[in-house]
């Protein structure tokens, strides 16, 4: 009897040959993956590039690497900004620029290309501004090629990252079309503003309510953008509303976001009321959200509450999610109460999980346990399993005991699997002597053996003996 069970178990474990074998191998860079996705999602920087640089060093053809050389790039970008050290911060700004462009180097077919296109600009406009002219090339030719474009169509999260990157031509001097005297003159202005405001002003205004080329407007909204003073916010407000060219407006607007003063609050808040154009609209979200004003939040939270396009929802969804406030999270609830939207049902599910409160977490296990949504359901179990520690473990365990769906019960495998730890380990073994379908046996013993855990390789053994 020993013998047959042993040869079952064996089977088991056979049944899909070379197959399970070069799973079991992929498993390394799976894991370097994995372990570096967990770091990015604690914020743990230093952990996710070691993780990453293993990964790309050892397993040069593996599958993760494009998406490994974004999140290196992401990873080394969001680093920089706890180093106090000027050089230091622009060389680990240069280090992720240099990884983003591996991806499109080496993987221009890839999903990341275009998130690591809206990442490049935003890290060249960040050298740019801090002096570093070399870096305008990277500016002109994301703007021009569309990166704006095609984070607009929701490649992977990078809604957010549209929102905070600066409109086409935000960054002044930058045209083709203007011709050497022209931009020798808007400098000019630059300077002379810089020198005497009082005598440029009234140039200035003049061109920006005036001026026939909408391009020629641009650099000249750019030059008011770096002034302080209160009177540019009504003639940027009148600009961002009435202006016939859509870049105008959205360069307006992305100005006035800057300022983050009570009067230009003031003026966002109007100009919501009246803005039709999609783009000028995701301007605003972006700039109320860094309004760390009370006025700001109550305006957005507003906002959410009358929007009904599904896309623009889910972009709004995420400043609010970054507030991490309680009337935030409460409006996030009731956005995923009131929506029916499938997509965004998922990224509301998202949204709620960047908030740590014991609110947040129970309505990610009520989702998890009751949504018929399958693509929000998962994004739930997904969450739940992130969780620092083992609080979801016992959930995501009860989950999968009244669960039908072989696909919830995958996710819950998978998120137990990764954790490691000696209560998520006893789950897995909780699950597996109940367990009737085989390809989630295999599953969970694949997991088992990462765990390196004795209880695991008791268990293992006790199958064998049986």
């Amino acid at each position: 009897m020993k013998k047959t069970l042993a040869l079952l178990i064996v089977g088991l474990l056979a049944v899909s040959g070379l197959g399970w074998a070069q799973e079991k191998a992929a498993a390394k860079d799976k894991d370097l993956f994995d372990a570096a996705k967990k770091a990015i999602y604690q914020k743990e920087w230093k952990a996710a590039l070691d993780a990453l640089e293993k990964l790309e060093r050892n397993y040069p053809k593996s599958a993760y690497l494009g998406e490994s050389l974004y999140w290196s790039g992401y990873s080394l970008n969001e680093s920089a900004v706890a180093l106090a050290d000027l050089e230091s911060k622009l060389e680990t700004k240069k280090g992720a620029l240099g990884k983003l462009e591996a991806v499109l180097s080496q993987f221009p077919a890839s999903e990341w290309a275009d998130e690591a296109k809206v990442l490049r600009l935003e890290i060249a406009g960040d050298l740019y501004r801090s002096g570093l002219e070399s870096y305008r090339p990277y500016i002109n030719s994301g703007l021009e090629a569309g990166a704006l474009a095609a984070a607009a169509e929701g490649v992977k999260g990078a809604a957010a990252a549209l929102a905070a990157l600066p409109p086409a031509g935000a960054f002044g001097f930058q045209s083709k079309n203007l011709d050497p005297d022209t931009e020798l003159k808007l400098i000019a202005l630059n300077s002379l503003m810089n020198m005497d405001r009082e005598k440029a002003f009234p140039i200035l205004e003049k061109m920006a309510r005036e001026e026939k080329n909408p391009e020629l407007r641009r650099q000249v909204i750019f030059i008011l953008g770096q002034s302080k003073d209160p009177k540019v916010v009504p003639i940027l407000a009148d600009i961002a509303a009435k202006d016939a060219d859509p870049k105008v407006r959205e360069n307006a607007v992305f100005w006035l976001g800057q300022r983050k003063d009570p009067e230009s609050l003031a003026a966002l808040s109007r100009l919501y009321e009246t803005a039709t154009d999609p783009k000028v609209r995701d301007r605003l979200f972006f700039s109320l959200a860094q309004h760390r004003d009370p006025g700001a939040a109550a305006k957005l939270i507003q906002m959410a509450r009358s929007e009904k396009d599904p896309g623009t929802l889910s972009r709004l969804a995420f400043w609010l999610s970054q507030r991490k406030d309680e009337e935030s999270l409460a409006a996030l609830l009731s956005l995923y109460d009131n929506a029916s939207d499938e997509k965004l049902k998922s990224s509301l599910v998202a949204t709620i999980a960047q908030n740590k409160s014991e609110k947040a977490r129970a309505k990610l296990l009520e989702i998890a346990t009751k949504e018929t949504n399958e693509r929000a359901r998962s994004q739930a179990i997904f969450w739940l399993g992130e969780t620092k520690g083992d609080e979801a473990v016992g959930p995501l365990q009860a989950i999968y005991a009244k669960s039908d769906s072989l696909k919830s019960k995958d996710q819950i495998i998978a998120s137990l699997g990764q954790k490691k730890s000696d209560q998520a380990v006893q789950a897995l073994i909780a699950i597996a002597r109940s367990e009737k379908d085989v390809q989630l046996q295999k599953k969970i013993i694949f997991w088992l053996g990462q765990s390196k855990s004795p209880e695991a390789a008791k268990y293992l053994r006790e199958i064998l003996d049986k």
